[in-house]
């Protein structure tokens, strides 16, 4: 998974951080970045990701128009200083990956590569 985790962070320019979790176990299992990220910032990202996800539920749940849809599968989060991107798997709605970029960083093609590369780790699992 590492190398996996790794070849999505190098395919995606001014990507900092790839990380691999679960939504339902609040846990991110794997990350590949530098060496300057502290496991404290991984789990606030994590906290994130999980937090984005269920509002996003709770948002849609009390929609009458959208009730009985899925919940949307990414997240994009922009700031001055950088873009987050939170995808979900199609084969397995726990798993989900997170990246931390460049504010430069194309987002909508990283989220798209982020969801190829997390649908394969999830038909791994």
């Amino acid at each position: 998974m590492n190398q996996q985790l790794q070849a999505l962070r190098t395919a995606i320019p001014g990507c900092n951080l790839v990380a691999f979790g679960d939504l339902d176990a609040r846990l991110l299992f794997r990350a590949n970045h530098d060496r300057t990220i502290h496991r404290e910032n991984l789990d606030k990202l994590c906290l994130e990701a999980v937090t984005c996800f269920e509002i996003l539920k709770a948002i849609q749940d009390g929609t009458p128009a959208s009730k009985g849809e899925d919940v949307p599968e990414e997240v994009i989060i922009l700031s001055p200083g950088e873009v987050k991107v939170f995808v979900i798997s199609e084969v397995n709605k726990a798993d989900f990956i997170c990246l931390v970029c460049e504010p430069s960083c194309d987002s909508i093609s990283a989220a798209a590569l982020a969801r190829q590369h997390l649908n394969r780790l999830s038909k791994i699992q």
